[in-house]
């Protein structure tokens, strides 16, 4: 076994301690002896292996009762622990020479060294003790910064699961909204192909959506007298037939129009006018010019690229509403989408067409 030790006294020192150590448990003290002698001579005097080989040869005179030389072993060892600081030699010195006095009937120096043993029994124990406190708090640290981050982890997946659904929920909802406003979208288009306008008739009324003057006040009284209205069949076909003329010539898109105005446009009063749109547009005077001015605005939007590109609010300045928030208010009570979406879908529709025609 030696031989594979590297060649210094050190290495090969411990090894022959260690023999030593051993043949002395097996009680083949001859051989112990031997070992214990050859590290005593290679090893230097500062090393703790050649205080153990000290003490198993002293132990080995103790047996042969050579105890005066084997005092002297012990002493040295002890004396070189306490200077050492040595906890175990100072176990193992201590031990010896109260064994040693206990042998030789020294019981009052056995006394001593026995209680030196003890106490360094104890401060051996609470060492032992500090280092176990202080591993068992780590592994409670530990313990407790993996319960933690655990804590955290679980919390962290609990909100980043419910934060996935919450956007799962959204994609779905808004995934759903966009279909009803894709299928209103094609309802409008549809709806011209057969009637050639755009704007599907409705119930809606948004003649109280604008916050407008005075003038949409006394028109709202005018509309409140139309049952005791009598008109003319005559009066009646001609206003009809201004009307259409005021249609097609998209004056609806005026800023300004009104009742009053148009009344006096067509030369008639505004009751009757009021009455006429009622009965025939089956809406109010402001509901009618709104539904006007949206079937303007989306046959530009379908037809127009460029005005696909125009802000909203050169939209709502081109079909005649003062902001583009009354536009935008207005286009989506009667369409169901804003404009924005509107256009966006219109887009789609193009481009839908493009990749089939390529």
């Amino acid at each position: 076994m030696l031989s594979k030790i590297p060649e210094d006294s050190v290495n090969i020192g411990h090894g022959y301690q260690t023999l030593g150590t051993l043949y002395f448990y097996k009680k083949d003290y001859k051989l112990a002896e031997n070992y214990f002698l050859k590290a005593i001579s290679i090893l230097p005097e500062s090393t703790n292996d050649k205080a153990i080989a000290y003490d198993g040869y002293g132990k080995i005179l103790v047996i042969q009762k050579h105890y005066n030389e084997a005092e002297k072993l012990f002493l040295k060892v002890f004396q070189f622990a306490e200077s050492a600081k040595h906890l175990d030699l100072k176990k193992l010195a201590s031990k010896s020479l109260a064994d040693l006095y206990e042998e030789t009937k020294q019981f009052e120096k056995s006394s001593f060294y026995r209680k030196k043993y003890v106490e360094n029994l104890r401060n051996d124990y609470h060492n032992n003790a500090k280092i176990v406190d202080k591993k068992y708090n780590k592994i409670e640290k530990e313990k407790q910064e993996y319960v933690n981050w655990n804590s955290t982890k679980n919390i962290l997946m609990i909100f980043g699961s419910l934060l996935l659904i919450g956007f799962i929920i959204i994609f779905i909802i808004n995934r759903k909204r966009n279909k009803e406003k894709y299928k209103k979208f094609k309802n409008i288009i549809d709806h011209y192909k057969e009637k050639a306008e755009y704007v599907l008739e409705t119930t809606i009324d948004t003649s109280n959506i604008e916050d407008e003057t005075e003038i949409i006040i006394k028109e709202f009284k005018i509309e409140n007298k139309q049952a005791d209205i009598a008109i003319s069949k005559e009066t009646e076909t001609k206003i009809l037939s201004q009307l259409v003329q005021f249609e097609n010539d998209e004056i609806y898109n005026n800023n300004d129009i009104s009742l009053s105005y148009l009344a006096m446009e067509f030369n008639t009063n505004p009751t009757y006018i009021s009455y006429i749109v009622k009965k025939h547009k089956n809406a109010d005077f402001k509901s009618y010019i709104n539904k006007l001015r949206i079937n303007y605005i989306i046959h530009k939007l379908n037809t127009s690229d460029i005005h696909r590109k125009y802000k909203v609010a050169a939209l709502a300045e081109e079909c005649g509403f003062s902001t583009h928030s009354k536009f935008t208010t207005i286009f989506k009570s009667i369409t169901g989408m804003s404009p924005s979406s509107f256009i966006s879908f219109i887009e789609q529709e193009k481009t839908k067409k493009s990749e089939i025609s390529n």
